[in-house]
């Protein structure tokens, strides 16, 4: 995912898309839980950890983050 883009203000801005039609026989999606989401994305970032990326790339500094987070309980104060 790339944070850093911004984004237009498309309330602004003219639309030319014409309304969903609805589908009598279209079943509702459900959101996929939350916890499921993160373990994706957990393991999409560990799979990318061996990689051969440039130095600045967003992933690798993503799992950096991740991964000081999930080991903060861990460290000592000394």
């Amino acid at each position: 995912m790339d944070f850093d883009r911004s984004l237009s203000n498309t309330a602004d801005q003219p639309s030319n898309a014409k309304p969903a039609a609805v589908e009598p026989n279209l079943h509702n999606l459900k959101t996929a839980p939350l916890i499921d989401v993160l373990y994706e994305q957990l393991e999409y970032l560990i799979g990318h950890s061996g990689g051969n990326c440039p130095p600045d790339c967003k992933d690798c500094r993503r799992l950096q983050q991740v991964t000081n987070w999930l080991l903060l309980p861990f460290r000592s104060d000394s």
